[in-house]
């Protein structure tokens, strides 16, 4: 029987790179910044820079930046010496951009890896080692054969990347992009759900319903901030006016949002039976068993459950306004 190919990348047990993560999670993003630059060069020499390997440097490496850009943008909202503001925006705006631009670019190198990584390994379904030459050169292997070690983590790292960039750009408003990363995550998201059903424990199930009510609210959340005058379109090629793709129309925008955010709170209620039934289960153990179980599931599903109130709420003032412009229209008519 073929080996689960579920192993992280080796460079993500590096201790290095663990303390990157944490020190983002501590609030240290300068610092996560030097440190994931440092990883990024390593693992670029060591194993080249289309490696699998690397692709976990350029996105840690990209998320560093990313946050980094925020907290610049927080710290411009928050100054309050109006006599240096406007030559503080300047300088913060310019460096927040720059920050951005450049993570995007590393959170694009790695989602173009792991993707063609998994492409490769798809090519080959029955065998453990692809020996495509020219596919396998790209990831620096040995004998050019790529190992299917990291496939099942690739999957799962494909939606997260893809998460990730559609963050980035709903921060810097182009909203069109987000909507574009946020829904191309949503058939990872529904396949590791359904793999979970069979493949995994409760707290890994519910983990993965709260994955796909991210996605799904995320698209609707994103598609009503997009301008409500224009179409959602995306052009990856800046050069080429040919290169456009109409995502929705205007006309549209709204119900496609509705369409999400209806399965987003689907996916919720979901989520919510399933941890009433860990909670269930658990009777009778220690409250710390209990606790240790949910994880942080418990408090990312109440996050999640207040986005997609508000995204309801907008629906809702979106619905009551059409009502009242349709009424007035009519009155207008008949006039």
């Amino acid at each position: 029987m073929m080996a689960a190919a579920a192993a992280a990348p080796t460079i993500t047990n590096d201790p290095r790179f663990r303390g990157g993560r944490s020190l983002i999670e501590s609030g240290k993003v300068e610092e996560a910044v030097a440190m994931f630059a440092n990883i990024l060069e390593a693992a670029t020499q060591e194993y080249g820079a289309s490696s699998i390997q690397t692709s976990c440097a350029y996105y840690e490496y990209g998320n560093a930046l990313f946050r980094a850009a925020s907290r610049k943008k927080e710290q411009l909202q928050k100054d309050k010496e109006s006599s240096s503001k406007l030559k503080l925006e300047n300088d913060l705006n310019g460096d927040s951009d720059d920050d951005a631009e450049l993570a995007l670019e590393q959170m694009e190198n790695a989602f173009a890896i792991v993707d063609e990584y998994v492409t490769a390994c798809s090519t080959y379904p029955n065998q453990e080692i692809v020996t495509n030459n020219a596919v396998a050169g790209q990831y620096k292997s040995p004998s050019n054969t790529i190992s299917k070690e990291h496939l099942q983590w690739a999957k799962k790292e494909i939606p997260r990347i893809l998460t990730g960039i559609g963050d980035l750009y709903v921060s810097i408003e182009k909203y069109s992009y987000g909507v574009d990363a946020y829904t191309r995550a949503i058939p990872f998201r529904e396949a590791q759900l359904e793999e979970s059903k069979t493949n995994a424990n409760e707290t890994e199930k519910l983990r993965q319903h709260r994955l796909l009510c991210e996605a799904n609210v995320l698209v609707a959340e994103t598609l009503l901030r997009c301008n409500p005058d224009e179409d959602v379109v995306v052009q990856h090629n800046e050069n080429d006016n040919e290169d456009k793709t109409l995502l929705v129309s205007a006309t549209e925008r709204i119900d496609f949002a509705r369409g999400y955010y209806d399965k987003a709170r689907s996916d919720l209620q979901d989520a919510v039976f399933l941890m009433g039934k860990i909670a269930s289960d658990a009777v009778g153990a220690s409250a710390r068993t209990c606790s240790i179980g949910f994880g942080k599931e418990k408090e990312d599903i109440c996050f999640l459950a207040t986005i997609l109130m508000g995204v309801g709420n907008t629906l809702a003032d979106l619905d009551e306004t059409a009502k009242v412009e349709d009424r007035d229209a009519k009155k207008s008519r008949k006039k």
